[in-house]
């Protein structure tokens, strides 16, 4: 049996020194240090068998063992790092990407494509929360605008200029910047399949 740690709980002077470390780190030692456990971790995990992922895996309280993965047989593909720019500002180390991560939902709103709707939509109590009540769905409207309307949601992909695109995202979603919106875009343009056949569509 292992021997009982002393200093649960305690600020030890090891703790101290690895909290000024990493105080006075700059946001390039910070990225260096966050990717370097990032890929030690893929790799460690890389090696391990199904068996010791079972092991290593969190559990509820009183969880059965065979409730993980069902005992190994059930096989997760590899998770793999998201592409840039996306990563970096998932990263949360330059102020560009603090900025993102504190405005995710506004650059989830740019590029999302249908409405939300839902069959009654309950608020009671001025509460900061909703419920909703019997089936939810998605608004996608028409692909083109009617007349002398602005381009919304998935009619914005239709839109020929990606400058007019940009425009059209940032002025529906207030504190959003240009350069991220534009860079989002283009992940969207090289890796996304809708994106692809509405260029098509376009053409």
């Amino acid at each position: 049996m292992p021997p009982k740690r002393q200093a649960i709980g305690r600020s030890t002077h090891q703790s101290r020194k690895k909290r000024a470390l990493r105080a006075s780190e700059s946001d390039k030692q910070r990225a260096l240090r966050l990717e370097n456990l990032r890929v030690h971790a893929a790799e460690t995990r890389s090696f391990e068998s199904s068996e010791q992922r079972e092991v290593s895996a969190l559990k509820f309280k009183n969880e059965t063992p065979g409730m993980c993965c069902v005992s190994g047989k059930v096989k997760l593909p590899e998770l793999h790092l998201p592409p840039e720019p996306l990563l970096t500002l998932l990263s949360g180390v330059t102020r560009e990407s603090k900025h993102f991560l504190e405005n995710i939902r506004k650059y989830n709103s740019c590029l999302q494509m249908t409405s939300f709707g839902a069959t009654n939509i309950v608020r009671e109590n001025y509460m900061p929360t909703f419920r909703v009540q019997w089936q939810i769905y998605h608004r996608d409207g028409s692909l083109l605008p009617l007349p002398d309307a602005d381009h919304k949601f998935l009619q914005i992909y239709f839109v020929v200029n990606s400058d007019e695109q940009i425009e059209q995202r940032c002025n529906y979603n207030a504190g959003t910047r240009r350069e991220i919106v534009a860079a989002l875009q283009a992940l969207f343009d090289q890796h996304n399949e809708l994106f692809h056949l509405f260029k098509t569509a376009i053409q």
